[in-house]
């Protein structure tokens, strides 16, 4: 199941959830997962496989995309910041 998670500057950003057979009244663990390529290469399909593989043993996951860098467009700023107690 693929769905948009956000949309910074009106671009979608998309996630696909991997999740295990359905069991009535079990939590399962869960687990977000992103893809490598040095924030300016690959997608979340490359991580098909692995999403499959631990759906299929018990773990929900969330495969996202973010937003990639160019030339251009530098990305290491871009990402939410949050403050942690001293």
């Amino acid at each position: 199941m693929t769905r948009t998670y956000a949309s910074p500057e009106g671009k979608p950003l998309w996630v696909d959830a991997y999740l295990p057979e359905k069991t009535p009244g079990r939590q399962v663990p869960a687990v977000v997962l992103a893809h490598a390529g040095g924030f300016h290469t690959f997608d979340k399909s490359d991580l098909r496989g692995t999403g499959r593989w631990l759906a299929d043993h018990g773990v929900a996951v969330f495969a996202v995309d973010y937003r990639l860098a160019g030339p251009d467009r530098p990305t290491w700023n871009k990402a939410p910041r949050t403050s942690c107690p001293p």
